[in-house]
Formats: C-alpha cells, sequence, structure tokens
C-alpha cells in the first residue's frame, strides 16, 4: 500500500484498517468534482490517545506526486490544524478545501509547503472574501475554482495577479454551458475568453455539454497569448477538429476508449506533434487496453500515456513502456488536481 512509504513523524502509526462507505466519504465527494473517482483511505490515529477519538484521513489519489487530499471527520479545530501543519511542513503537496481550516493556519501551511518544495491546492468554495484569497495566492496557494465558486470573471482576474507574485496559479473549471449572454452564476464565452488571456488555466470537458470546437480553439489561442492553457477533456468519438485544438496550443486529456480504428490513431499522432510545437501534449488515459504497436505508436509521438490498468500482456516491451510512462511527469499546470482524473 502506497502509504506504508509516507514518512510520518514517530507519534504515528498506520492502521491498515479499510472504511466502508460513510456520510464522510459523501461529504468528501461533494468537495471534489462530480468526475470524482472512489478514493484511496489511510487512517494515521495519535498514539499518544491511545489510538481512539483522534483521527486523520488521507486520500492519495497522485501516487507519483504523494498529493494528500485530506478529510477531518472526528476532530477538534487544533488536531484539524496540527495534521495539515504537519503535512505542509513535511513538503507535501496537498489538496485542501478553503473551509476545512481557518485563514490563518491556511496561510501558514501554503507558507510551509513552498519553503519545504511542496504546493497546496486550495478549492474555493466561496468562504474567503477576495483579499483574503489574494493574500493566499501572493504566499504561493494554487487556486482552482468551479463554477459552483460563485466567483465572478473580475475577481478571477485580481486573483491571477495575486497568484503570480507568489509563483501560483488559477485553474477554472466549467463543466456546464458556455453561455452566449450573461446569465446569473454562469460566465459567458466571452468572459472566459477574458480569463483566457488574463493568464488562468481553463478546464474544459464534452463529458455533460457538447462542445464547439471553434470555441475550444479561440478558448486555446487566447490562453496561449495569456501565457496559460486551455486544458479539454475529450470523451467519444473523435474528429479532424481536434487538430484544431492541438494547433493552437490546448492540453487535451482522451481515453483509448476513443481510438477504435487505424485512422484514430493517425489523427492522436498527427494531433500529438501539433501540441508539441505549440508547447502542449496529448495524454491518453489508458483504460481498457490497446495493442503494445498503437502504444508503442503513441509514446513515440511524445504523447504521456497514463495507465489506469494492469495490462494482460506480459512481455518485457510492455513492462518497458508502462515504466517509461510512470516516469513522464505531466505539469501539475496540465491537468485539474489530479492526473487520472477524466473530467
Amino acid at each position: 500500500m502506497f502509504c506504508k512509504r509516507t514518512e510520518m513523524s514517530p507519534q504515528f502509526r498506520l492502521s491498515s484498517r479499510w472504511p466502508r462507505n460513510s456520510a464522510g466519504s459523501d461529504r468528501i465527494a461533494e468537495a471534489l468534482p462530480a468526475h470524482s473517482l472512489p478514493l484511496t483511505h489511510c487512517h494515521f490515529f495519535d498514539e499518544k490517545n491511545g489510538g481512539r477519538g483522534t483521527k486523520w484521513t488521507f486520500r492519495f489519489l497522485d501516487r507519483a506526486l504523494e498529493r494528500a487530499y485530506i478529510d477531518f471527520p472526528e476532530k477538534t479545530m487544533e488536531t484539524q490544524d496540527f495534521a495539515l501543519l504537519d503535512l505542509a511542513g513535511k513538503g507535501s503537496n496537498i489538496v485542501l478545501r478553503d473551509d476545512q481550516s481557518e485563514f490563518a493556519v491556511i496561510l501558514d501551511s501554503v507558507k510551509a509547503c513552498r519553503k519545504n518544495g511542496g504546493r497546496l491546492s486550495l478549492i474555493v468554495t466561496g468562504k474567503f472574501p477576495v483579499y483574503e484569497l489574494e493574500w493566499l495566492g501572493e504566499a504561493g496557494a494554487d487556486l482552482y475554482a468551479a463554477e459552483e465558486s460563485g466567483a465572478s470573471g473580475r475577481e478571477l482576474a485580481l486573483l491571477t495577479s495575486a497568484c503570480r507574485r507568489g509563483g501560483a496559479v488559477v485553474a477554472y473549471h466549467s463543466r456546464g454551458i458556455l453561455a452566449p449572454s450573461q446569465e446569473p452564476g454562469l460566465l459567458t464565452f466571452s468572459d472566459l475568453k477574458e480569463l483566457a488571456r488574463s493568464g488562468i488555466y481553463i478546464h474544459l470537458s464534452n463529458k455533460d455539454e457538447k462542445r464547439d470546437f471553434s470555441e475550444l480553439a479561440e478558448l486555446a489561442y487566447q490562453a496561449r497569448k495569456g501565457g496559460s492553457w486551455l486544458v479539454y477533456y475529450h470523451h467519444g468519438a473523435l474528429g479532424v477538429e481536434v487538430k484544431d485544438l492541438a494547433r493552437n496550443g490546448a492540453w487535451i486529456h482522451l481515453s483509448d476508449a476513443s481510438l477504435s480504428e487505424a485512422a484514430d490513431l493517425n489523427l492522436i499522432l498527427d494531433a500529438a506533434g501539433l501540441s508539441a510545437r505549440a508547447g502542449a501534449n496529448l495524454v491518453v488515459h489508458v483504460e481498457k487496453g490497446l495493442t503494445l504497436d498503437w502504444l508503442e505508436e503513441i509514446s513515440g509521438s511524445g504523447a504521456a500515456l497514463l495507465f489506469k490498468i494492469v495490462s494482460d500482456d506480459n512481455r518485457r516491451a510492455m513492462r518497458a513502456l508502462e515504466r517509461k510512462a510512470k516516469k513522464h511527469k505531466l505539469d501539475f499546470r496540465s491537468y485539474y488536481l489530479y492526473p487520472n482524473f477524466m473530467l
């Protein structure tokens, strides 16, 4: 189990007990995007308290980066703060909701993370006013907002300036429609173009809403001009439009389920080359399994492979390809919170 390799303070011991689904798990699911996969659980107990009453739950979703999403289900505020600061002091990469601790503690945790080589990704829910989020951004917190946060385009632009001063980023995820005109709670396509020009990383998917590829290509172009990226998650059959998107500098995530014939493979190879020349890349999530020949061609094009399954092909070449893929570390700005998620 991955967590056994995680260093903890001497007063902690690891419990191998795996929890069942509970109300606490449901609460965590609400904090993450709707696409979230089942989470891995590891429990740490306070040895000084007899292993009872004070329980931390760490969910490690990004094994390569040891990025921890933290839940505080049964503790006092002091215990919560200690758990967060303890991780931050170790230079961990942490994903935290802004309503899970007080502002001063989160600010100290951000500074500790950056000082020790880690990053703190803060999910914006609307708890803090904009000026406090600016302080967190200047301290180095990466801010992740979605439609549910209620943040306006103007507020997000202010946060981008603050995060730039702190060497951090702002990412915005929209899973709904791109409103043609202003509607309550929705940013328009023009708003997203302004955000892209200001340097915000825009994350879109066609899982819930059909996307206009001409709009996506325009967003990718504006983001590239602003020094950021459009990160697009594609579901379903491929079309030649994906090449225009790649040419404009978008990061494109797709499942290997989208590749069903040789024409799809050729399209992916072309798109990978175009994306690389524009300073981005293409990421293929291996979920159903492809032949070794196809996987080698995709890898040879420069595209990234994310294996979500263990292949039945036990040939040495396949195992070597899997090891090579694991060594290919994605830029943290090229995905929304966790690389293995398909939004």
